[in-house]
C-alpha cells in the first residue's frame, strides 16, 4: 500500500475507534487529541518503511539524512514491521540521534543541558506521556496492519 493509502485506511480507522468509543472521547478530550497527536506524528515520521526511500523518510526533509544509517542497518519488511521490536527500535534510534544532538551542542557550543526540568515534566505528566507512546504504537501498528491486507 502506498502513503496516501496508508493515511487514508488509518484515518478512517481512527474515526470507527473515535465513533465507537465516544463517550470515553467526550470525556477526555485532551487525552485523545494526545493520543491522536502520536497516531499521526508515528503515521507521518516514525512509520515502518523508514528503512526505504519512501514518504515518511522524505517528511523528515534535511533531517532524513539521519536516517541514513537506519536504512542500511534494517533490512525492509523485517524487523521494522514488527510490532514491538520495530517499534522500540525506531524510537530508540531516534532517542539515540537527540542524544547525540545534545552532546554535540554541548560540546560544540559550550552549553550545557540539565535533564531535570525535562525529567521533572515527563514525572509529572507520565500518564500524557504513556498516551502519546501508545498513540505512536497504535499509528506503527496500524500500517503493520494495513501492509498485511
Amino acid at each position: 500500500m502506498n502513503d496516501h493509502g496508508h493515511l487514508l485506511a488509518s484515518t478512517i480507522a481512527l474515526v470507527v475507534v473515535a465513533y465507537y468509543l465516544q463517550d470515553l472521547v467526550a470525556a477526555h478530550p485532551q487525552e485523545f487529541l494526545i493520543f491522536t497527536g502520536g497516531y499521526y506524528f508515528s503515521l507521518l515520521y516514525l512509520s515502518p518503511d523508514l528503512d526505504v526511500k519512501s514518504e515518511p523518510l522524505k517528511r523528515w526533509g534535511l533531517l532524513g539524512v539521519l536516517w541514513l544509517p537506519y536504512t542500511h542497518l534494517i533490512r525492509h519488511r523485517g524487523k521494522s514491521h514488527q510490532a514491538v521490536v520495530g517499534f522500540v527500535g525506531r524510537l530508540a534510534y531516534l532517542g539515540g540521534i537527540v542524544f547525540l544532538f545534545i552532546l554535540l551542542i554541548q560540546w560544540w557550543a559550550g552549553i550545557r543541558f540539565d535533564p531535570e526540568p525535562a525529567l521533572r515534566f515527563a514525572s509529572e505528566n507520565r500518564h500524557l506521556m504513556l498516551i502519546a507512546l501508545g498513540g505512536a504504537w497504535a499509528g506503527s501498528l496500524m500500517h503493520i496492519v494495513e501492509d498485511r491486507i
